[in-house]
């Protein structure tokens, strides 16, 4: 006979875990959002950047922008062009303020759930930011706020610094507003040449997060295999390491695929 669950339902209706797996999550967003988030935002100058990246994550998923905003802003006070605080901004401004139709100075509509006060200071925070990232002052003329604009100065920003985490985070990014393709043409170049290989935040976990990143969105791109052959180099065992965990990562996806047809 079948087994049933505490309800009385039958486990085979969800042979996989996803309706189970999807459950958790929600459960587990809406109590890192509502106990322990909202306790670390209240100190989150004593907070490290990367627990506030993680954090702004929460809150924008489940809707808090101010807390989210919080996170960003202290974060980037903390390390300007911190990666995956800029990631986390970019997902703001293309999820939170709808742009790229938004532009500082001139009325926009107020965001959903928020008073029309909220949505100008959230606005107006956002100007803030990016004017620190760019170097503009508030008298340089008139900052955009456009997720698209953001994403292209932090790929240039990625070969500049010569940082693998900065690259992976602005591929992430490219993804957010539809630019993946542009994305990967922009910094294949440096992602094929060997100097990647002695740049900033090159270690055998972000060679191994690299390489999995490419190979899951970019598999054909020449970038990835000349990526691979350079990171081989350095890190041989991490790379082996790794191949075979993607591969067992892959027949997963294609077999719950094919069991899904």
């Amino acid at each position: 006979s079948a087994v049933k669950d505490e309800k009385g339902g039958n486990w085979s209706d969800d042979p996989t875990g996803e309706k189970l797996l999807a459950t958790l999550q929600k459960d587990f967003l809406a109590e890192a959002s509502n106990s322990w988030g909202l306790m670390l935002i209240r100190r989150a100058s004593q907070c490290d950047v990367s627990t506030l990246a993680m954090l702004s994550e929460v809150f924008i998923r489940q809707g808090k922008y101010v807390q989210a905003l919080r996170a960003i802003s202290v974060g980037l006070q903390k390390q300007l062009w911190q990666p995956n605080l800029v990631l986390q901004l970019v997902k703001f401004i293309a999820k939170v303020l709808k742009a790229p139709t938004a532009v500082a100075g001139k009325k926009a509509n107020k965001l959903p759930n928020l008073s029309e006060v909220v949505s100008s200071v959230l606005r107006e925070s956002v100007v803030k930011l990016l004017q620190s990232l760019t170097g503009n002052g508030s008298n340089e003329g008139v900052v955009e706020i456009d997720s698209e604009i953001l994403v292209t100065q932090f790929l240039q920003k990625s070969i500049d610094l010569l940082s693998l985490p900065h690259i992976l985070a602005a591929l992430q990014a490219g993804a957010v507003v539809g630019k993946h393709n542009e994305a990967i043409k922009t910094v294949s170049p440096l992602l094929s040449d060997a100097i990647l290989m002695s740049g900033r935040g090159v270690t055998a976990v972000s060679v191994v997060e690299m390489t999995k990143y490419l190979k899951g969105n970019f598999p054909t791109e020449s970038a990835t295999s000349a990526f691979v052959t350079n990171a081989a180099m350095v890190f041989p065992v991490a790379l082996a390491s790794s191949e075979s965990s993607l591969d067992i990562e892959m027949d997963a996806v294609n077999t719950n695929s094919n069991s899904k047809k």
